[in-house]
This record gives C-alpha cells, sequence and structure tokens, in this order.
C-alpha cells in the first residue's frame, strides 16, 4: 500500500496524476490530507473536482512536532509500505520525517529544486526531505543536478528525472486566444502577505495598474484566505478597479489563466501552469526555484518592494514574452515514469536496502540507519533474518551511557565485535561525537580541543571516516555504490566585523582615534580620516567572486550583537547603517544565517533582531569562536531539520570533527531527531603562513578528497578579509591576505 501525504492546493494537483497512474497499476492508495490548508474553499473543493476523499484529515499545529507525531501516529495504523510527498511545504517535511521516523519507504515529488535562500522556509523542506528519501523524483535536468552536486543521487531508478508532474495534462491543451489587456493575480507568501506596508504597496501598485485614469487594465484577482484575513475587510472597498473573486477551482483557475494575457503571482505552482498554457508570468518574489523559467524568459522576476512600484511593475507586466515556450520539464508523462519507479509485475518496488539481524532495534539502531542512507544512498532495515553484522553491543546502550566515551579498540575502528571492526557503531559514535560529552578539558572558550581526540590522535581527522566506514561495510556485503557527487563546493563567510568604523557613535569614534593617535597607529588614523570605504565594507569584492565563480556556493552567517564586549567586537545589527548593510549583503548572498554572540544566551532574541533587517527569521547558525560543548549546546536549538547548525569544526584545527561531509540529522538525548548538523573541514586561520600557492594546492587536495569520499567541500573564511584594507584591525591579519589569494587562485583553477 501507499500512503500520499498532501496539504496544501498545489499538492492536490500533484497527487491526482500519480494517482490514478498507481490506481491503473492495481495499487492500494490511502490519502492522508495533514489539515496545512483544509478548508471547504481551498481543500474540499479539489478533491470533489477530481474525484478524489482524503482518507483522513488531521487537525493542523503550530507546533511542527505535534503535526510530525500525528501522522505518525496514522502511518503505524496504516504500515504503507511506500509513503508519497509532494513539493515543499511543512507538510512535506513533516510528511518525510514522520515516515523516516517509522523507517517507511520515502518518495519526494519535484525533489532537487532550490531557490538558494536558506532563509525561506519552502527551501529548508524541500533540502531536508530530499536528504530522508528513497525516491527522487526530479521535474528537471537542473534539478538532477543540484542533488548530484549535494550527494543527493540515489542511482538509476530511485534518482530520475521524470519531468513536471504539473504537465501531465496541461501541456496537451488547446491554446486559447486570451482577453485583451488581462492581468490574474494570486497573492499567498507571507512575505508579500503578512508584511503590511510590502501588502499594500502590491495592492495599491496593482489597482493603479486597473485604473482607467492610468493603465486600464482588466485585474482578475481570486482572494486567497491569508491575503483575505490579512486585509480584514471587502478589499472592493478600496480597491474597486480589480475584479475580486473566491478561490477558484483548479479547472476554473486553468481557465482563468488562460483568459489572461499576463499572470502576476507568488506561487510556485501557476508560475508553472502559466509556462505549461504559454502566458508570460511576473514572479513577485526575491527568488524562484523555477530557474528554468527565468532563463528561458517565460518568467520575469520582480521582487516586490514597499514603495515606487508602480513603474517597475507596469514596465514588467508591458514586456512580453520572446521565447517560444520551450520544452523544459519532460514529456508529460511523468506521473507514469513515477509509477513505473514504484511499481513493478511483483508488487511496490523495495529500495535498495541492506537488512541486518536485530530482533528489537533501538533509536540508536533507526539513528545509524539515517546516518548510512545519508552516505551511501542504501538504506538499512534491521530483522530477526536479516545478515549477519560484527555487533560490538554499542547500538543497544541508552543515549547516555558513559560507555560511548570509550574506545575500546586500536584498530580501523573504536568498536569491534570479535576481533571485526563494528563499523556502525563507529560511525554512530563519530557522528554523534560522543567522545565530547560531559569533558571538562576545555579551552578558555570552552570548546573541545582536536588533541584531544581519538579521531586526531588516530589520524581519522584528514578525512570523513564515516564514509570511508559505511564503504567497508558496503563492501563487506558486496554492495554497489550508486552515488555521484558534482564538483560544488560552499564557501562560509562569517560576518562578524560588518564594519571596522563607519556606523558607530560619534562618542565611539572620537574615542578610538584620540586612542589610535596616542598609540602612533597611523595606519588606522589613515583610514578613519582619508579612506573613502571601510577598511571591511567587502560588499562589492564578494559580489564579484560570485559573479566570476558561479559554480561555488556561498553562505553567510551574520553577528548582530546586540551588545559589544571583550569577544564581539562588531557593528551592533540595530544600528542604521547596520540594517542597510545586513539587506546589501542578503540581496548578494540570499543565504544567510545567524553568527550569535559569544555568550549566546538569546538564540531567539538575537535572530529577530536579524529577521528586522532580512525581513525572515534565519534558519541556520555558526556559532561565534565554534563554541560548542556537546550534547548541551544541541539540546537548546529548535526542534526540527529544517533549523541548521554549521558549526561541527575545530577552530584551531582542520578536519572533519564528526567523521560525516555531508550533512545528516542529530539525534537528540531524548530519541527524537534534531536540527540538521552541516559539517565544514577547514577555515582560513588553519593555514596562517602560507603563501597563496601553498594554500591553492591544500584547497585542491582537500577537495579531491572531498569528491573521492562523495560529498562536496566546505570551508570557510571571515568578511573583513574581503574588504579594501583588512589589515586595518592589526598587524597580524596580514597573512590572510595571502589566504584571500590562495582562495582565489583555487577557484580560477578549479573553473
Amino acid at each position: 500500500m501507499i500512503t500520499h501525504i498532501v496539504g496544501a492546493r498545489p499538492q492536490f494537483i500533484k497527487l491526482l496524476p500519480l494517482y490514478r497512474a498507481l490506481a491503473a497499476k492495481g495499487v492500494e492508495q490511502k490519502v492522508l490530507h495533514s489539515g496545512q490548508h483544509w478548508e471547504p474553499a481551498m481543500s474540499e473543493v479539489f478533491f470533489a473536482d477530481f474525484g478524489l476523499q482524503a482518507d483522513r484529515i488531521l487537525d493542523w499545529s503550530t507546533d511542527m512536532t505535534s503535526n510530525q507525531l500525528n501522522m505518525e501516529q496514522v502511518l503505524a495504523q496504516w504500515r504503507p509500505q511506500t509513503v508519497v510527498v509532494y513539493g515543499d511545504t511543512y507538510s512535506t517535511l513533516c510528511g518525510a520525517r514522520a515516515a523516516s521516523s517509522l523507517s517507511l519507504n520515502l518518495a519526494h515529488v519535484e525533489a532537487g529544486l532550490r531557490s538558494f535562500n536558506s532563509n525561506m522556509p519552502e527551501e529548508a523542506c524541500r533540502v531536508e526531505t530530499d536528504h530522508l528519501a528513497d525516491w527522487h523524483f526530479a521535474p528537471s535536468e537542473t534539478a538532477m543536478q543540484h542533488l548530484r552536486a549535494e550527494g543527493l543521487d540515489r542511482g538509476a531508478g530511485q534518482t530520475i528525472n521524470t519531468g513536471d508532474i504539473m504537465a501531465d495534462g496541461l501541456m496537451a491543451m488547446p491554446d486559447v486566444k486570451p482577453d485583451a489587456r488581462s492581468i490574474l493575480v494570486t497573492l499567498h507568501r507571507n512575505t508579500n502577505v503578512d508584511n503590511k506596508a510590502m501588502r499594500e504597496s502590491i495592492l495599491s501598485t496593482i489597482h493603479d495598474l486597473a485604473s482607467p485614469d492610468k493603465e486600464g487594465y482588466q485585474v482578475v484577482w481570486p482572494l486567497h484566505p491569508r491575503l483575505r484575513n490579512a486585509i480584514g475587510k471587502d478589499p472592493s472597498v478600496d480597491y474597486p478597479h480589480i475584479q475580486w473573486l473566491p478561490p477558484l477551482s483548479h479547472a476554473d483557475m486553468i481557465q482563468a489563466i488562460q483568459r489572461a494575457e499576463v499572470v502576476l503571482t507568488d506561487s510556485g505552482g501557476v508560475q508553472k501552469e502559466a509556462y505549461f498554457l504559454k502566458r508570460h508570468c511576473v514572479v513577485l518574489r526575491t527568488e524562484t526555484e523555477w530557474k528554468e523559467l527565468l532563463a528561458s524568459g517565460c518568467s520575469t522576476l520582480l521582487p516586490p518592494m514597499a514603495e515606487d512600484f508602480y513603474y517597475p511593475m507596469r514596465a514588467a507586466v508591458k514586456a512580453r514574452c520572446e521565447s517560444l515556450f520551450p520544452t523544459i520539464y519532460g514529456d508529460g508523462k511523468a506521473a507514469e515514469h513515477m509509477a513505473t519507479a514504484l511499481v513493478h509485475e511483483e508488487g511496490l518496488v523495495k529500495p535498495r536496502t541492506l537488512t541486518l539481524a536485530h530482533a528489537n532495534p533501538s533509536p540508536l539502531h533507526h539513528h545509524v540507519s539515517r546516518l548510512f542512507h545519508v552516505i551511501t544512498g542504501w538504506r538499512l532495515d534491521w530483522s530477526e533474518t536479516g545478515m549477519p553484522w560484527a555487533d560490538s553491543g554499542q547500538l543497544d546502550v541508552a543515549l547516555e551511557d558513559a560507555s560511548w566515551t570509550q574506545c575500546v579498540d586500536e584498530g580501523p575502528t573504536p568498536f569491534v565485535a570479535d576481533s571485526e571492526p563494528d563499523y556502525l557503531a563507529s560511525i554512530l559514535w563519530a557522528a554523534l561525537r560522543r567522545e565530547e560529552w560531559g569533558r571538562e578539558s576545555l579551552d578558555e572558550h570552552g570548546r573541545y580541543q582536536a588533541v584531544h581526540s581519538v579521531m586526531a590522535q588516530r589520524g581519522w581527522l584528514s578525512t570523513a571516516i564515516c564514509h570511508r566506514w559505511a564503504g567497508a561495510l558496503m563492501q563487506e556485503h558486496q554492495l554497489v555504490g550508486h552515488r555521484q557527487v558534482m564538483a560544488q563546493p560552499t564557501v562560509i563567510i562569517d560576518v562578524d566585523h560588518l564594519r571596522a568604523f563607519d556606523g558607530y557613535p560619534l562618542s565611539h569614534r572620537l574615542l578610538t582615534l584620540w586612542r589610535d593617535l596616542l598609540k602612533g597607529k597611523w595606519t588606522r588614523l589613515y583610514a578613519r580620516l582619508l579612506q573613502d570605504k571601510d577598511p571591511f565594507d567587502a560588499h562589492d569584492h564578494l559580489a564579484m567572486l560570485q559573479l566570476s565563480y558561479p559554480s561555488i556556493r556561498w553562505q553567510a552567517f551574520a553577528w548582530v550583537g546586540p551588545e559589544r564586549n571583550d569577544h564581539d567586537h562588531g557593528l551592533p545589527g540595530d544600528r542604521p547603517l547596520a540594517k542597510d548593510a545586513l539587506r546589501l549583503l542578503h540581496r548578494i548572498m540570499p543565504s544567510m544565517g545567524i553568527h550569535p554572540s559569544y555568550h549566546g544566551t538569546d538564540l531567539k532574541a538575537e535572530s529577530a533582531l536579524l529577521a528586522k533587517s532580512l525581513g525572515h527569521l534565519p534558519l541556520r547558525q555558526r556559532r561565534h569562536y565554534l563554541k560548542l560543548s556537546l550534547p548541551d549546546a544541541y539540546e537548546d536549538l529548535p526542534h526540527g531539520l529544517a533549523y541548521q547548525d554549521w558549526s561541527m569544526s575545530y577552530a584551531n584545527s582542520p578536519g572533519y570533527r564528526s567523521g560525516m561531509g555531508l550533512p545528516y540529522p542529530w539525534l537528540r538525548q531524548d530519541g527524537t531527531l534534531g536540527h540538521m548538523v552541516v559539517p565544514s573541514v577547514a577555515m582560513d586561520q588553519h593555514v596562517k603562513g602560507r603563501d597563496a600557492a601553498s594554500i591553492a594546492r591544500w584547497l585542491h587536495a582537500l577537495e579531491a578528497d572531498a569528491m573521492a569520499s562523495g560529498h562536496p567541500l566546505v570551508i570557510a573564511s571571515h568578511w573583513r578579509f574581503f574588504g579594501p584594507n583588512p589589515a586595518w584591525a592589526d598587524a597580524d591579519c596580514l597573512p590572510y591576505l595571502e589566504w584571500v589569494k590562495g582562495l582565489k587562485q583555487w577557484m580560477k583553477e578549479r573553473a
């Protein structure tokens, strides 16, 4: 039996063709509605149109953990062999996590989509769902490339370019002549609707386009419940020139798109429907996951503005697609391709699975299964009749058991059974950093040092050792790996010094000027008095690097304070210049997280301060000074895989601190899944004193090893070293000029 989990309008549309294709093969199916968008106008009408019924409708909560647990209860009753999730909503992620907790096979429709804005909840949902899924049904070759670049290729038959399921049926629809000067509008995204200034700007701008005194467009606007609730009254009172409609059925929405000359939307699904129906689409967002539509000219990206939005909007609407709407998303048989991947003549397909012997698997067994899946793409199941393996007994102990802090062998792994390496216990021990738990041998910043690690003492830090152990287990059981990784490294930029002196209060600037004068710091005085640009203002340089080396992914983490102290010297995020600089940085690097303060006592408050500049809460963090005391540091983080921590590395030593090269889920002490851990291997201070050429060679070697282990390279640097005068702060910064040169040399040579 196959269970489909849905919760939002686009998912209902994607469900129907796959449900029919599976029904044609005689597959028993059930539909679980999360309740996320359940109301007659948005859900019931679609099921009625499609001739389907949800077998169970849940009550949706703002607590994602509760939603996941509710889904787990239903799935535990139904016990489907395979769960199918769609798109990138919270329903998608909760369903994926529920299936993973119960060790059920998981398929993800629309896998591999990326906007590369980590602060979009949708981006976090789609990425983490891809990590958990056994089957990736990608809508395009671009999506396939994203999966390969992230080490998520499950191999032929499981990671498949099926084409876009929304094309099924739409590609065959006849051309319809649109109404003259007609615009269809849909708006529902929280960044556009919940922000009053942005919402009113969009509404008034579109109303002006419809005004007979201005452009006189015929504007039709189906009112989404979210927008209706935000306005709080009948919108026709304030915006009478717009034709307001209730939410439309799918059939009526398709007709509305066909009648329109131009579509204005912030919906991902409507973007594609407009493309399939050959209508130019203006996307009211800062980015889109459907980048192929932008490249082909079929869509125009128009980031909303809180003011002066009329002329950009008018220009975008007047533009017409010069393209012939080329075929991008497959042959219109996506559902058939998906059904073929999930079902064969003997019944439902089982993904590549290694079944090992164990009668009563614990949360530790299930978690090491997830880690093995992350590394190899193979599922790991447990059964009394499974294959024998070297079981040291460590996977049977409680999470808090002290024996996990001890290594009992001097061989290729820390744990053995009858003189044979226990690869699985070793993987879990390394990934959860059990040797660090409760240690008192910390440095002055409360950090565990690499020198104390068994991983370092045995030479395991230089490579992603968990990948080697997983490969050895696969070889032992004669399994063939299918992982393919494309070279697409990530460079982290820690922004702990946004500005050297610009933006600080006059009193502070006068005091520091006087101090530099007394101490004879002439370089600083020159920069303060005569240099036009702040020494740490790296916007232009980093923007140029991103344009020059597009194969590199960039991830920024910003310190915002709010207070300065002996370890936090930056410009607090509540200063006007800091807000403007952070907004500019966000445009350059859409993927931005929080760099918590040294003491980091209130992550929620600091994230909210950054959100005032970004417009949304950050979903990623990287700790200042890489302060990471385990396990307590991770117990306090927000629940859920949508949140990520990028602090898993050593400040004073390169290497793979957890033995993992790919992002992986953390297991909390209560046995539940926590956030996602994203490891990095090296940073600028690890090469202090080296020249640029040797740094470039070192980076090439790191990347080669990463590729051999099946994961992309992740390295880190600091914002201020890319500014016009990084040596302004201290003569010790001079060696980092060689780091910047070496980094650019490596990027140039690999390009």
